[in-house]
């Protein structure tokens, strides 16, 4: 029997993979974590004989967590459990040392044949990945040499992409700074008007792809915190998603919100410093003329009402244009009326109705 230790930042997704595994007498889970961190220090207590590894973990990635196992135990066995597709990704897992790297979405046709193929010290990739060899034996297991390691560019017509994909919807934020935030007018070089930022950014989906997996009537939240401002990167950030997304959607939304299948939020991607991780939660979005609410459970509370000109017979609010910000580049302003946010860490209280928020339709997709 070998000893399994299940590494994902999705709670139900790692009791999918426990139940089908307690259906082998083959295999024993003998722990699970749900951060790269945690997924470090229990490889090195458990010691277990395969661990099936998430890539987007929290704290530290899959691939960086991948790399410190092995440092400290190169014949650990490692299988990538992943929904991210991309070449880059699979061949930055791979010249970790992991011998294995299988879909998500193949796990119910691949999973337990990649378990075997890597504990017998050989190499899998799941076959839908087109331009990889998909056979089990292609070579008995060894890190590779600098002379043998992975080609930086997939043979010509077979590199994978991130699947296209396009979201649709309406955005809302609030963030801690005073009414008139100025990190966007001061081009994120100012600092904010409390030194930090917390912010929540909410999604309403009204229609959206990633492939041919619908993304329509879903939602999700970002939340924030910049210890500076903004253009000094080092963010904290982490995710609320919906309740209803099945574990593939969850896993697109997760890329989308990341930046890491393209598209408006790649270009923050390298200001984030820290990932927090996601949680679901039922996320409920409520909308009256100008006035906004969204709440998710007891993790996010934020409302706000646009911000009027003086103009008395006016029914729009005042309008920023040309902001550059990911969700639009025109952004109604808003009265914060309340945020509360008490989840992934970060604590934010405030219903002085003095702070700063925006709004605006949205459509994203990917390069």
């Amino acid at each position: 029997m070998y000893r399994v230790l299940v590494v994902d930042d999705y709670e139900p997704w790692r009791r999918h993979i426990e139940s089908a595994l307690r259906a082998s007498p083959r295999w024993q889970v003998v722990g699970e974590a749900a951060d790269g961190l945690d997924a470090v220090h229990k490889a090195e207590v458990l010691r277990p004989d395969l661990i099936l590894l998430d890539i987007g973990l929290p704290v530290l990635n899959g691939i960086e967590a991948a790399r410190q196992i092995l440092a400290l135990d190169a014949d650990r066995r490692i299988l990538f459990l992943s929904q991210n597709p991309s070449w880059a990704v699979v061949e930055a897992a791979l010249g970790t040392g992991g011998p294995g790297y299988v879909l998500k979405s193949d796990a119910g046709r691949d999973l337990l044949s990649a378990m075997e193929a890597v504990v017998e010290g050989q190499r899998f990739i799941s076959r839908s990945l087109t331009g990889f060899r998909s056979e089990r034996s292609i070579r008995p297991f060894a890190p590779p040499r600098a002379e043998e390691s992975l080609p930086s560019r997939a043979p010509q017509g077979t590199r994978m992409a991130t699947p296209s994909w396009r979201l649709s919807g309406q955005y809302y934020e609030t963030c801690s700074c005073d009414f008139g935030c100025p990190c966007i007018i001061g081009q994120m070089a100012v600092l904010p008007s409390k030194g930090t930022c917390t912010f929540a950014m909410g999604f309403q989906i009204e229609r959206g792809s990633y492939g041919s997996l619908s993304l329509d009537g879903l939602g999700f939240i970002v939340l924030g915190l910049t210890p500076e401002a903004m253009g000094k990167g080092n963010w904290s950030v982490g995710l609320i998603i919906d309740e209803k997304a099945n574990v593939e959607q969850r896993e697109a939304l997760t890329a989308i919100a990341r930046g890491a299948a393209g598209g408006p939020m790649a270009a923050l991607s390298g200001l984030i410093g820290k990932f927090l991780g996601a949680e679901s939660a039922p996320i409920r979005f409520e909308r009256h003329g100008v006035k906004w609410s969204v709440t998710a459970a007891a993790l996010v509370d934020m409302a706000a009402e646009g911000a009027m000109g003086i103009n008395p017979n006016a029914t729009e609010p005042v309008y920023l244009e040309n902001t550059g910000h990911p969700a639009s580049d025109r952004l109604a302003v808003a009265h914060a009326l309340k945020s509360r946010v008490h989840a992934l860490g970060l604590t934010w209280d405030d219903a002085s109705g003095k702070n700063n928020g925006h709004f605006a339709p949205f459509a994203w997709r990917s390069a």
